[in-house]
């Protein structure tokens, strides 16, 4: 597994709340996604933030947010949809190839190999993972994923 030890720039993100297993985002994200072409909404890229641990906090109670990158300044006060800026910072990145089914498994490696074996501190902020390209139009086994872990 390579990984980079990056600094990250501050994002503004439109985001929606997702609670429950982090491999159900998906369906938050279909949502997301009809409310921002129905809302015609400036996107220029995804990501899901994760706020909890799943090997601590039950997983009917896991916190989420889909979100699709917006330009600078963009804003907006809707129910059921937010937009903040989310913090850059210092990360472990790697990258992860292929179909978000196997999500899971890339993030035990990563965090559970690498990263325990880093000699590295957890970080203040949160993990998530930015989509490199579009799974609408590109073959699962070749979709992209860059998952990032925060880091002293």
């Amino acid at each position: 597994m390579e990984v980079e030890i990056k600094q990250t720039e501050p994002k503004r993100v439109l985001a929606m709340r997702h609670i429950g297993p982090y491999p159900g985002i998906g369906e938050t994200f279909g949502k997301l996604g009809q409310w921002a072409a129905e809302h015609n909404v400036p996107c220029c890229g995804a990501l899901a933030i994760f706020y909890d641990n799943p090997m601590t906090v039950e997983e009917s109670k896991l916190r989420s947010d889909a979100c699709f990158l917006v330009p600078d300044g963009y804003s907006l006060d809707e129910e059921g949809v937010s937009c903040f800026d989310f913090p850059g910072g210092k990360f472990a990145v790697t990258k992860y190839v292929g179909s978000y089914s196997g999500l899971p498994q890339a993030w035990g490696s990563f965090m559970s190999g690498w990263f325990a074996n880093s000699g590295l501190e957890y970080g203040e902020g949160e993990t998530y993972e930015q989509y490199e390209n579009d799974p609408r139009t590109t073959e699962p086994e070749k979709l992209e994923t860059l998952l990032f872990v925060p880091v002293k």
